[in-house]
């Protein structure tokens, strides 16, 4: 997939994701599939791809609060954070086994089909065999042949996302003329990361920005300068790409339309 395409993706998907109640991280991630597989992309590589990109994006996230509770000191948190780390190292390490070794993706099946199957239930969607779906998307799985390289690749751009988010947050303090905690910031930032995946909110919106004054008026910033930077930072990193990807939905929106019409106009 050209990254054009890609980026109109992410920043579509994005916005629904983060400014839908309720239903938004399942329309963004139903969209980026769609928009996945009208590039040309098979199914099971589409949703592996959707699969490993919040598996990684998770543990990235974690590691983050991780590395702050370290610098901080507290304990607590470090620990909590490398068992939740581990579980999501896990995760990453057994998708990977059943891309490459067939006979730990024919192990995964069965358990992955009943879940598949109570989860149709629940929606009240019989349609298909889970099994066979299941099978067959491991089958594909399986002629997947994706490099250590890559692997790295792809986590070291998920951390470096995590990071350059924060950088930005440092930022938006030193905008303010407020002192940056350094060595409380990685920790403060987490938190806010912690609060925005639990989803209670679209894109934790007033969760995310009352954890992140708190932090930094607990590392000893003054209220009012905690505030101001935390609304700068939200601003930039949130609402602005939030509008942006909006304006990219509506244009593809916009653009298939217009394709509709025009195959319409042309067999009648």
């Amino acid at each position: 997939m050209a990254p054009g395409p890609m980026l109109v993706t992410v920043y579509a998907a994005n916005a629904l994701s983060t400014t839908v109640p309720l239903a938004g991280p399942g329309l963004g991630a139903g969209f980026t599939f769609r928009r996945f597989r009208h590039q040309g992309v098979d199914a099971p590589l589409a949703g592996w791809s959707l699969m490993i990109g919040g598996v990684v994006s998770l543990v990235a996230g974690v590691l983050v609060l991780v590395g702050g509770a370290l610098v901080s000191g507290n304990d607590l948190l470090a620990g909590v954070g490398v068992v939740v780390g581990a579980l999501g190292m896990a995760v990453v390490v057994l998708l990977y086994a059943a891309a490459r070794h067939s006979r730990v993706g024919n192990a995964l099946v069965p358990p992955a089909a009943w879940v598949l199957g109570r989860t149709r239930r629940l929606l009240h969607r019989s349609a298909g065999n889970p099994h066979k779906e299941i099978s067959a998307w491991s089958d594909r799985l399986a002629s997947l042949r994706v490099d250590p390289q890559t692997w790295m690749r792809v986590c070291s751009l998920a951390l470096a996302n995590w990071l350059t988010d924060a950088g930005a947050f440092a930022v938006s303090i030193l905008a303010v003329g407020a002192p940056v905690p350094w060595r409380a910031l990685l920790l403060v930032y987490g938190s806010g990361i912690a609060v925005r995946s639990l989803g209670i909110t679209p894109g934790g919106f007033g969760l995310v920005e009352g954890a992140l004054c708190l932090g930094l008026v607990g590392a000893g910033l003054h209220s009012g300068q905690a505030l101001a930077s935390v609304l700068l930072y939200r601003l930039i990193s949130f609402w602005m790409v939030a509008a942006a990807g909006w304006v990219v939905l509506l244009f593809v929106r916009g653009n298939q339309r217009g394709s509709t019409a025009t195959i319409q106009r042309s067999i009648a």
